[in-house]
């Protein structure tokens, strides 16, 4: 969500249906009927076009969607972003924080097709989903464990991914302030 110079972003109503925020407040009120299922993995999208507003779920091996036609003036979104949490709310756990876990968020500065918005979807479930777990281990040190694949991290999301040197489950002593790390798998 972004709420700096103008209102855009996605997140769920009071019904937990898919909604999404964009002229200025003006489609928050959008009955998607895409209803958020609990404790399962979705899949999410919105995509916003001069005259149209198209939000996607998928899960279960389908995507549904659901359009809002009215018009979509251009907005320039600030760049304080909040993944997670809507700073409408007063607080970063207020009443419109999500309690869940986020993953791959992508910003396109481009409309999607719909053939575009499956594609993702596909990558997304293709294959085995592989979870990263962070424990601490006795005096401190900081554990990774990954049940397969080739671990690599950096210094920034955006930043030169590199192999890691880790080995899964091995204690290791944190060296920097922020680190990022993803496992490929072939």
């Amino acid at each position: 969500m972004s709420r700096t110079s103008g209102s855009g972003g996605m997140g769920y109503n009071d019904e937990q249906m898919l909604a999404y925020t964009w002229n200025a407040d003006s489609t928050w009120s959008f009955d998607s009927g895409l209803v958020i299922p609990t404790n399962q993995w979705s899949f999410v999208a919105v995509v916003i076009q001069p005259d149209r507003g198209v939000l996607y779920l998928g899960n279960g091996g389908t995507i549904r969607s659901a359009q809002n036609v009215v018009a979509h003036t251009p907005d320039a979104l600030g760049n304080n972003w909040r993944i997670g949490t809507d700073d409408n709310s007063g607080t970063d756990t207020g009443a419109r924080g999500f309690n869940g876990t986020i993953d791959e968020v992508a910003v396109f500065m481009y409309s999607l097709t719909p053939e575009q918005i499956q594609m993702l979807y596909g990558a997304a479930t293709a294959g085995p989903q592989i979870r990263i777990e962070v424990s601490r281990a006795p005096g401190g040190d900081l554990i990774l464990t990954w049940p397969t694949g080739t671990l690599f991290e950096a210094d920034a999301i955006g930043g030169n991914w590199q192999p890691s040197s880790m080995t899964s489950g091995a204690p290791f002593a944190p060296t920097a302030q922020g680190k990022f790390y993803r496992v490929q798998v072939k």
